[in-house]
C-alpha cells in the first residue's frame, strides 16, 4: 500500500508539472533552461536522493581521477565511478569524466616508472576509460596544464616544439581511445581572472582546435577566482576572449564561499548571471552543495539538515525565470523618430516582455512603460532633442527576470508614421503557438526580417528532433503554420525556428 501511494504521488507530480508547469519544486531547476545547472557526486556509493530535484548534469568529483581509480599499478577501483556514470545515464543527465591526466592527483606509483613504462600505462587508463564509459558525454582530458602538470609529462612529448606537445598527445590518445560521441575538454582556473593566464590558455587550446583535437573548455570558476577581486567586467571580457576561439566554455566547478547568508546571496545575484547568461557558456557545474560535504566550507547551500540557504532559494527562482533579453537597437544613435521602434532578442522561454523607457539612468523618471508578448514595440511620443534610457525585463508564468542592461538613444524632431495594416516585421521572431495547450492541431506564427531559408522542427525532451515542420524559403513577413500532431504521444515538446543567424525555440504541450 505505502508503494502504491508513492507511486500515485509521483503520477501526480508529473501530471500537475506537465499541465501547470507552475512549480518546479520537483524538478530540476534548470530543465527549462537551454543551459544546464549540475554539480558534483562525492561519494558513488550513497548519492544524495534530492540530487535530481536540483541538478541536471553530473560530474564525479574524485572517483574519476586516475589516483582514486587505479590506487596500485594495475588494481582499479571501478566502483563509485560505475554509480555515478550509471546514475547520469539512468537520469538523462550529461555525464562527464574528471579527468584523464592531471599531476595533482596522479597514481604515486606512476612516477617510479620509467619514460615508455608510464606511456603505456597511460594509454592503458585512458583505453579502459573509454570502454568502460562509452557514453559518456564530456571529459576533461588535461586538468590544469598550466598549473600542475603530471610527472610523467616528459614521456607524453614533455614542451617538445610547440611548447605544449605532452598536452597534445593526450588528446590525441584521447580522441584515439575514447568513444567518438565523448567531447574532449580541457580544464582549467585563474583564466578567467588572470589575463596573463587567459592568454596562456587561449595558446594551448588553439595548438589543439588547429589538429581538431578539443570540443570544449572548461572553466572552473572557483569562488577565488570568481569572488576574489577581479571585477565583473574583467571575468566577462575573459570569457569573450575565450569564446572568440569558436568552442563552447563549460564553468566546470563553481563555488561562492561565503559564511554569511546574505553575503553569499549577493555575491549569488551578480555574479552567477554574468556567466550562466555570456553567450559562449552552455553550462555551470557547482562543485558540490551540501554542508560538510563540499571542498570550500561555507560554500554550501543546503545546511546539514538540507535546508536551504537564501542563495539556493534565489537561484531556484532565478532560473525559473526567463534570461535578461539583450537589447538590438537603438543603441548610442541620435536623431531618432520620436517615436522609435525598439527591438531586442527573444529570451527563453519568456511570454511576455515590459519595456520602460526613461530619461534618467536609474529610471525614475519613466515616460513609456508597456508590455507585450512582442519583441519589437514602437513607442508612444516622446520629447524632442532629449536623451532617452530604455531596458527591458522578460517574464513566464514562473518569474519574472532582472533587467536588461540599459541601451540610448537621442530623439530629433520627426514622428514617424505607422501604417499598423501594411507593417512588415523590422525583425525576426517565433511566438508562442495558439492554442497552448492543444490536441492535436495548433498553430505556429513566425516573423522573417528578410528573404530567408527557415527551418522549422520539433525536438522531443530528450534532444532528438521528431518532426520538420517546415524547410523553405520565406519573403519578409508574417507568416503561420498549422501543425497536426496526431501521429505524436502526449507531452511536452518544443519547437525550434532557424533562419539566418537567427534561433530561437519555445515549449508546446500536446494533451490527449
Amino acid at each position: 500500500m505505502k508503494m502504491k501511494k508513492l507511486f500515485l504521488k509521483k503520477i501526480l507530480t508529473v501530471t500537475l508539472f506537465l499541465i501547470l508547469c507552475t512549480d518546479l519544486s520537483f524538478a530540476q531547476m534548470a530543465i527549462n533552461k537551454p543551459k544546464f545547472v549540475g554539480n558534483i557526486v562525492r561519494d558513488g556509493n550513497n548519492i544524495r536522493a534530492n540530487f535530481d530535484d536540483y541538478w541536471n548534469q553530473v560530474t564525479a568529483e574524485n572517483a574519476g581521477k586516475w589516483g582514486s581509480a587505479e590506487p596500485s599499478q594495475d588494481n582499479y577501483n571501478w566502483t563509485q565511478l560505475d554509480n555515478i556514470y550509471n546514475y547520469a545515464l539512468n537520469h538523462n543527465f550529461p555525464y562527464k569524466h574528471h579527468t584523464l591526466i592531471w599531476g595533482n592527483q596522479e597514481p604515486g606509483w606512476i612516477s617510479s616508472l620509467d619514460s615508455a613504462s608510464q606511456y603505456e600505462e597511460v594509454v592503458e587508463w585512458i583505453t579502459l576509460v573509454g570502454q568502460r564509459y562509452p557514453d559518456a558525454d564530456f571529459c576533461d582530458v588535461v586538468n590544469e596544464p598550466l598549473h600542475d602538470p603530471p610527472s610523467y609529462k616528459d614521456a607524453l612529448g614533455g614542451d617538445g616544439t610547440t611548447g605544449w606537445d605532452w598536452v597534445i598527445k593526450s588528446f590525441e590518445l584521447a580522441r584515439q581511445y575514447l568513444s567518438p560521441g565523448t567531447k574532449l575538454h580541457i580544464n582549467e582556473y585563474s583564466v578567467i581572472n588572470d589575463n596573463t593566464a587567459n592568454a596562456n590558455f587561449i595558446q594551448i587550446i588553439n595548438l589543439l582546435k588547429d589538429r581538431g583535437l578539443i570540443d570544449g573548455i572548461g572553466v572552473q570558476g572557483h569562488n577565488f577566482e570568481v569572488n576574489g577581486g577581479a571585477s565583473l567586467n574583467t571575468l566577462v571580457n575573459n570569457l569573450t576572449n575565450l569564446a572568440n576561439t569558436g568552442l563552447p566554455i563549460y564553468i566546470s566547478e563553481f563555488d561562492i564561499n561565503e559564511a554569511n547568508d546574505n553575503t553569499q546571496l549577493t555575491k549569488y545575484q551578480s555574479i552567477f548571471p554574468a556567466l550562466y547568461e555570456h553567450p559562449g557558456v552552455v553550462g555551470i557545474t557547482l562543485w558540490g552543495y551540501v554542508q560538510f560535504e563540499i571542498w570550500q566550507t561555507n560554500a554550501y547551500l543546503l545546511d546539514d539538515r538540507l535546508a536551504e540557504r537564501p542563495a539556493m532559494v534565489w537561484l531556484k527562482n532565478y532560473l525559473r525565470a526567463p534570461f535578461r533579453p539583450v537589447l538590438i537597437s537603438p543603441n548610442g544613435t541620435s536623431n531618432e523618430p520620436r517615436n522609435p521602434v525598439l527591438t531586442w532578442h527573444s529570451s527563453e522561454t519568456a511570454t511576455s516582455y515590459r519595456v520602460r523607457v526613461a530619461t534618467n539612468s536609474n529610471f525614475t523618471n519613466v515616460v513609456f512603460d508597456s508590455t507585450l508578448s512582442d519583441t519589437t514595440i514602437q513607442t508612444s511620443v516622446l520629447a524632442a532633442n532629449q536623451f532617452h534610457y530604455w531596458q527591458v525585463s522578460a517574464a513566464n508564468p514562473q518569474g519574472t527576470s532582472p533587467y536588461s542592461t540599459s541601451a540610448t538613444f537621442t530623439t530629433g524632431e520627426q514622428v514617424t508614421d505607422v501604417d499598423e495594416g501594411n507593417s512588415l516585421p523590422l525583425q525576426f521572431s517565433l511566438e508562442q503557438n495558439y492554442p497552448n495547450p492543444f490536441n492535436p492541431a495548433t498553430t505556429i506564427e513566425f516573423s522573417v526580417a528578410e528573404r530567408s531559408f527557415v527551418k522549422l522542427e520539433l525536438i522531443n525532451m530528450l534532444g532528438q528532433i521528431v518532426k520538420v515542420l517546415s524547410t523553405s524559403e520565406f519573403d519578409k513577413g508574417t507568416y503561420m503554420i498549422n501543425v497536426d500532431l496526431s501521429d505524436l504521444v502526449s507531452g511536452t515538446y518544443i519547437y525550434r525556428i532557424s533562419a539566418g543567424n537567427y534561433i530561437s525555440s519555445k515549449k508546446l504541450l500536446l494533451l490527449k
